[in-house]
C-alpha cells in the first residue's frame, strides 16, 4: 500500500475507478459511465458451428475418432447505439487538478469511443468497425441517455439515417420539454447525401476544452 496515493494522476483509474476493499482510503470513485451496446433495430444471433482438429488422436489407443473440441460461437451484425457519460470535475479532481491531463484524457475517451473495437475474434470475423455518427453534449444540466429513441426497433430498409432521425428527434422532444440538454455540442455523421461540418477532432476538442474548464470540487 505504501505505493498508493489517494489520488494517483493515472488517466484509467481517474476515469474508470478503483475500489480496495481492505483500504477504502483509496478507494476513487469512477468519472465515466459506459452503457453497453445495443442494436437499433431487429437482429437475429447466429451459430457458428466450429470443430478443434486433434491430430495426435490417431497415434493414442483408446481414443475416439471425432474431433479433438466441439463449439459454438454466436455472432451478429447489426447498427449500435452506444452511451458514455463523462463527469468532467470529477475527472479533474481525481487527477489532482491537471487540467492538461484530464484534457488529453477526455479526449481520448471520446476519439476511442468512436473508432475502436474490442479486439476478441477479430480473425474469424473481421468487424472493424468505426462510428458513422457521433454526439457531443457539454454542460452542467443533468446527464440523459438517448436510448429511448430505440424503444420501437428500427424497420426500415435504410437502418442507418432511420436511426438518426429517430435520435435527433428524440433530443429535440426532450429539448422542447426539459429546456435545452446542454451548453454545448457537436455532431458529425457519415453519410454520402448529407455533409457534417463537424468531424471527430470537433468533438474531441469539444470535450477536450469541458474537461480542462471544468471545476474539480474539493474532497473530504
Amino acid at each position: 500500500m505504501a505505493v498508493l496515493v489517494e489520488r494517483p494522476k493515472a488517466a484509467d483509474i481517474a476515469m474508470f475507478g478503483r475500489m480496495l476493499a481492505d483500504n477504502p482510503g483509496y478507494n476513487v470513485e469512477a468519472a465515466v459511465q459506459v452503457a453497453h451496446a445495443f442494436t437499433t433495430h431487429r437482429q437475429e444471433v447466429e451459430d457458428d458451428y466450429f470443430t478443434a482438429v486433434d491430430e495426435l488422436k490417431a497415434a493414442r489407443r483408446h481414443e475416439d475418432r471425432g474431433a479433438g473440441f466441439v463449439g459454438v460461437q454466436q455472432f451478429g451484425t447489426g447498427l449500435f447505439y452506444h452511451y458514455a457519460c463523462l463527469d468532467a470535475s470529477l475527472l479533474k479532481a481525481n487527477l489532482s487538478g491537471d487540467a492538461g491531463l484530464a484534457a488529453r484524457a477526455a479526449g481520448a475517451l471520446v476519439a476511442g469511443l468512436a473508432t475502436t473495437s474490442p479486439k476478441g475474434k477479430q480473425n474469424s470475423y473481421a468487424s472493424r468497425s468505426i462510428a458513422r455518427y457521433g454526439l457531443v453534449e457539454v454542460g452542467g444540466q443533468t446527464p440523459r441517455t438517448l436510448a429511448s429513441a430505440f424503444l420501437k426497433p428500427i424497420a426500415s430498409h435504410d437502418v442507418f439515417a432511420a436511426s438518426v432521425e429517430a435520435l435527433q428527434n428524440l433530443r429535440l422532444e426532450f429539448e422542447r420539454v426539459y429546456g435545452p440538454g446542454c451548453d454545448a455540442d457537436a455532431e458529425f455523421i457519415v453519410q454520402a447525401d448529407e455533409k457534417s461540418t463537424d468531424t471527430l477532432e470537433t468533438l474531441v476538442a469539444l470535450a477536450q476544452t469541458a474537461a480542462r474548464d471544468a471545476q474539480a470540487p474539493r474532497h473530504g
